[in-house]
Order: structure tokens, then sequence, then C-alpha cells
């Protein structure tokens, strides 16, 4: 039978850590010393030591030493984790700040501004006042945000071909509005696309709507049927007005 101080084992996980001999009545996880995972911190986050740091320090005292683990790098060049903390990856490449911090920094210097779509008040506030002008008004064509043009007249769409058409409204926009025209949905549902769809500020007459039929057959617009949606839309620091060929367009106009 072997001594009790020769039976001390290097890996004690069922004998009591300052008495050997006598057996311990609580587990502990096994420890192994040799194994990179050996380099356990001495304390816990209490400050307590733990059975493993007990251990550690009686053999010390005994003239054991404890190896040193080595980190290792694997080929992906991920560099081993120590006790709680997370992989991270060892680069040669120099930090680069991303786009997004660059625009934070210009932020600071540079002021944003952002354009506003008129909603139906606005626009009726507008209209009142005499700034914008849309007519003859139709208040079952005002939409949240958005009014929605109509034919001026019975129109056939063929198949694969672009027809104009005229809008009964007139408009006239102001300096600091412009539009964006939209082909509505019940149409583009029929194969309705629609083309050149915006209008500077200043613009004044009616608008000539360029639709295209590409749907499986013709469509029929009566005459006042809504067609397009215009999007009133605010623009900052205006000080240029449209002065173009189809100014005062009257009806549907074909290219100048």
């Amino acid at each position: 039978m072997k001594d009790a101080k020769e039976d001390r084992r290097l890996d004690p996980p069922a004998c009591d850590v300052l008495n050997p001999t006598r057996k311990s009545t609580q587990t502990y996880p096994r420890f192994n010393i040799q194994s990179p995972n050996s380099g356990l911190p001495l304390t816990t986050e209490k400050g307590r030591k733990t059975p493993q740091t007990l251990y550690r320090l009686e053999k010390h005292n005994q003239g054991y030493t404890f190896p040193t683990p080595r980190k290792t790098m694997d080929p992906a060049g991920i560099e081993p984790a120590s006790l709680g903390s997370k992989p991270k990856r060892m680069s040669s490449t120099p930090w680069i700040p991303s786009t997004a911090f660059y625009r934070k920094i210009l932020s600071v210097f540079v002021p944003v501004q952002y354009t506003m779509i008129l909603s139906s008040s606005e626009i009726d506030r507008r209209r009142e006042n005499g700034d914008l002008i849309i007519d003859p008004y139709h208040s079952a064509s005002q939409q949240p945000a958005s009014y929605d043009l109509r034919a001026a007249e019975t129109t056939l769409l063929p198949r694969g071909e672009c027809t104009l058409v005229a809008s009964i409204e007139r408009v006239e926009l102001p300096n600091d509005v412009a539009a964006t025209l939209r082909c509505r949905s019940s149409l583009a549902r029929r194969g309705i696309l629609l083309g050149g769809g915006f209008v500077d500020p200043g613009f004044r007459g009616q608008l000539t709507l360029c639709l295209t039929n590409m749907g499986a057959e013709p469509v029929t617009l009566a005459g006042g049927d809504r067609i397009v949606q215009m999007i009133l839309q605010e623009v900052r620091d205006g000080d240029r007005l449209y002065a173009g060929r189809y100014q005062d367009s009257l009806g549907a106009v074909h290219t100048r």
C-alpha cells in the first residue's frame, strides 16, 4: 500500500485539497496542469480563492512548477481566446474608418437639409393663399400626400404603344415646389407605364402624360378618369424657375 503522501496526484477530483487522505464531500471539476487550460485565475470575481488555486499553491510549496500555456494560431488567423473572452481575428490591415464615420464628422460642420412632401392640408393652405394653382380642383382627387390628375378626354391606349394624354388640370408651381408624377396602381396592374414624371418649379400649363400600354389588351381611358398621381415636394433655396419650351402648355403637346 502506497503512502498517503505519495498517493497525492496532480489531478485531485475526489480528495480534499487541504487534507488528501480525507475524502471530499464536494466534487470539483477535474484539473490537469499539463493542459492549455491550466492558466486559471487565482481568485474568483468575489476575491475568494478557488479550490484550483489552493491546489496550485500547495503544489508550488512542494516544488512543482506549472507550465505557462502557449498561444497557438490557427490557419484562419484567429487568436485562441483566453478564459472569459471571445476569439478575435488578428489582421495586418490598418484600421480604416468607414463612410459612416466621415458622415458623422461632416454633419457637425455641414448642416443636413431635408425635403418635405406636401400633405393634403399643406396643399389646401397653399391653394388658398394663391401660391399653388390646380385648376379645376377636384376634392375626390386629393389624397393624403398626393393629387390625382385626370384625363382630359376619352383616349384609347393600344398595346405596345406610347400615347400622350393631357390632364384636365392646369398646374402652376411656385419656386419652392416641384412635382413627381407616378402612375396609379390600378392602371399599373393592367400594364400601363408612365414616362417623363417630373415637373420643375415655375411650370405653368396642362401636363402631358406619356402612357405606354405593356399589357395584354388595349385600355380605354374615359374623360375625367384619375390616371396619374402628382406628388408635390418642397424645394429648398430655389432661385431658378422653369423657362423651357413646354411652358404654358395646352392639351397634349408632342415633342418640340
